[in-house]
């Protein structure tokens, strides 16, 4: 009975991280520029779990304002940024750097907060980092457990930076990560 408890409680953080994911992209307004090329609001995900994977699959392809939000894993991209396969500049590599380059939102797990903070740099300026892990570079949105209940944080100013706009009723629901 415990596994069972277990596993309902896993699916039901899941389910709320992957929501706040979903509405995080409808609360925030990127610059022009970052939807040349595309119909998409791009949500990058790297190595997560089972549960998470399935709540992303329900959200892909949702309505987000004139566009629709697209669930891309990155999970498997760490293997091409060792350093011979960059100095190689394989198309595996060059394939993965493009697709890093077109991410609004990189949803960051515990699991890939020190590959993220290493190629931080290799994402665009204006994605909307959303963390789990407070020392991941970059972070205008940090989610965590309190408890038995999920909340986030936000950084305004380094939205700001990014030209990023977050929705005064997005604001008003977290703290700022400033005051923490």
């Amino acid at each position: 009975m415990f596994c069972v408890q277990s596993t309902a409680a896993e699916q039901k953080a899941a389910a709320m991280k992957v929501a706040y994911l979903y509405y995080f992209s409808k609360f925030i307004i990127w610059p022009k520029d970052s939807f040349a090329n595309t119909e998409h609001v791009n949500l990058c995900i790297g190595d997560v779990n089972k549960e998470v994977q399935y709540q992303l699959s329900t959200i892909n392809n949702k309505k987000v304002k004139e566009y629709k939000l697209r669930v891309i894993h990155i999970g498997g991209i760490k293997e091409n940024f060792n350093q011979e396969a960059i100095k190689e500049e394989s198309s595996a590599t060059q394939e993965s750097l493009d697709l890093l380059n077109r991410c609004h939102i990189i949803f960051v797990s515990e699991s890939m907060s020190q590959w993220f903070n290493e190629n931080s740099e290799r994402f665009p300026e204006y994605s909307l980092v959303v963390a789990e892990d407070e020392q991941v570079v970059n972070s205008v949105i940090l989610l965590h457990m309190r408890g038995r209940k999920l909340s986030f944080e936000i950084d305004n100013e380094l939205a700001v930076s990014k030209q990023l706009k977050i929705s005064a009723k997005l604001l008003k629901l977290s703290r700022k990560r400033s005051e923490l």
